[in-house]
C-alpha cells in the first residue's frame, strides 16, 4: 500500500478528475449552471470523506482497487449540501473564495439584472446547482463497477444516510437558531441542551462521514444490508470522528483566521445555535453579554476578542474541547477493531487532522 501522503493525494487526484471530466454536467442548460456543479469540488478541500471511504476498504483489504465513482459521488453530495447551508447561513466566502449563490448573482449582473433581482437569480440558481449535485452523485453511484445488488444497497444508504440523516441535522440547526415565537425562547431558557446540539452535530456532519466509512466497508465484506460488526464499528469511528470535527469547526469560527477562508462571526451573526454558544449561555455571568453579540452585521478584531474572552471564561472553550477529546478517544477504541496495518494507521492520522484544525 502506498504511504499515507501518497494515497491522499492519489484519491484526491482520482476525485477531481472525475469531477472535471465526467460529461454529467454537460449536459445541464444553460451552460453556466453545468459550470458551477464543477466549481466547489474543484476548489480543493481536504477530500476527507473519499478519503474515509478508501482508507476503510483498505484496512478492510490491503490492496484493494480505488472506485473513483463512489469516492467521487461522496464528494459530490457533501458539495451539494455546502451549496444550500452557504445559502442557510448566507455566508460569503467558501474555501477562500465567494459562495455559489454570490458567483451566480454576478452571472446576473453580467446580464444587466440589479438589486434584488440578481440576488434572487443567485440564490435559486444555486439552488438547481445543489439539487443537480444531488442527480450527479446518483449518477456517478450507478455507474460504478460494483454489482448491482451493491450499488442499489449504497444508492439507498446514499438516500437515508446522506440525505434524511444530514438534512434532518441541518433542519434542527435552523430549528436551534430559529429568530421568534416558542423556537427562540426554547434556545434562551435553555430548553435546547448541549447535547441536544451534539445528536445535531451527529446527523448533519458525523451522518456523512459515516455514509463514507460504512459503504467502504460494506463493499469489501459484500455485505448489503450494512450488518456486519466491522461496518457497525466504522459508523462509530464516522460519527464521533464528525461530532469532533464540528466542534473543532466551531472553535475554528471563533479562533480561526479570515486568511484562511473562514467567515469569522458567521455563527453570532446567524445565531446559530453551537456547542460552545450553548454552553457558555449556560453560565449566567457571562450569558446577557454574550447575547448581545448575535446577529449583527460586522464583527471587528476588539469584537472578536471580547466573545473569546467570554468563551473562555465560561468555561465553554474547555468544555468543547474536552468533549472533542472524549469524541477522539470513542473514535480510537472503535479503530482498534480493525486489523492493524497501514491503513488503519492513517485513519488515526487522519482523525488527528480532522480534529485539530488551525485553519
Amino acid at each position: 500500500m502506498k504511504s499515507a501522503p501518497e494515497l491522499f493525494a492519489a484519491v484526491a487526484e482520482a476525485v477531481e478528475h472525475l469531477a472535471a471530466t465526467d460529461e454529467f454536467p454537460s449536459h445541464v442548460r444553460p451552460e453556466f449552471l453545468g459550470r458551477a456543479m464543477r466549481d466547489y469540488p474543484l476548489r480543493g478541500g481536504k477530500r476527507l470523506r473519499p478519503i474515509l471511504f478508501t482508507l476503510f476498504r483498505e484496512a478492510c483489504r490491503p490492496g484493494c482497487a480505488m472506485i473513483a465513482e463512489v469516492a467521487t459521488a461522496l464528494e459530490i453530495w457533501h458539495n451539494w449540501t455546502l451549496v444550500h447551508d452557504d445559502i442557510i447561513d448566507e455566508d460569503t466566502l467558501r474555501r477562500g473564495k465567494k459562495v455559489c449563490h454570490l458567483l451566480l448573482e454576478e452571472e446576473a449582473i453580467a446580464h444587466e439584472a440589479t438589486g434584488d433581482a440578481a440576488k434572487k437569480f443567485g440564490r435559486d440558481f444555486a439552488i438547481l446547482c445543489g439539487d443537480l449535485q444531488q442527480s450527479w452523485a446518483f449518477s456517478l453511484l450507478a455507474r460504478s463497477p460494483l454489482p448491482g445488488e451493491m450499488r442499489a444497497a449504497l444508492t439507498n444508504r446514499f438516500a437515508v444516510g446522506g440525505g434524511a440523516g444530514v438534512i434532518s441535522g441541518e433542519a434542527l440547526d435552523i430549528l436551534y437558531s430559529c429568530e421568534g415565537g416558542n423556537f427562540a425562547r426554547a434556545r434562551e431558557s435553555g430548553t435546547v441542551s448541549p447535547e441536544d446540539v451534539l445528536h445535531m452535530y451527529e446527523r448533519k456532519t458525523g451522518e456523512l462521514f459515516a455514509l463514507s466509512a460504512e459503504c467502504a466497508v460494506a463493499t469489501i465484506l459484500d455485505d448489503p444490508q450494512f450488518a456486519s460488526p466491522l461496518v457497525k464499528d466504522a459508523r462509530e469511528f464516522s460519527l464521533n470522528a464528525g461530532v469532533a470535527f464540528q466542534l473543532a469547526d466551531d472553535l475554528l469560527g471563533i479562533y480561526g483566521d479570515a486568511q484562511f477562508g473562514k467567515d469569522l462571526g458567521s455563527d453570532f451573526r446567524e445565531g446559530k445555535l453551537t456547542y460552545p454558544l450553548t454552553a457558555a449561555l449556560s453560565d449566567a455571568a457571562t450569558a446577557p453579554e454574550l447575547r448581545t453579540f448575535l446577529h449583527r452585521d460586522h464583527y471587528d478584531a476588539k469584537t472578536l476578542e471580547r466573545i473569546r474572552f467570554l468563551m473562555e471564561s465560561s468555561g465553554a472553550k474547555s468544555k468543547s474541547e474536552q468533549v472533542a477529546q472524549d469524541c477522539q478517544m470513542r473514535a480510537r477504541e472503535a479503530l482498534s477493531h480493525f486489523p492493524e496495518n497501514t491503513a488503519r494507521t492513517a485513519l488515526e492520522t487522519l482523525l488527528t487532522g480532522m480534529t485539530d484544525r488551525r485553519k
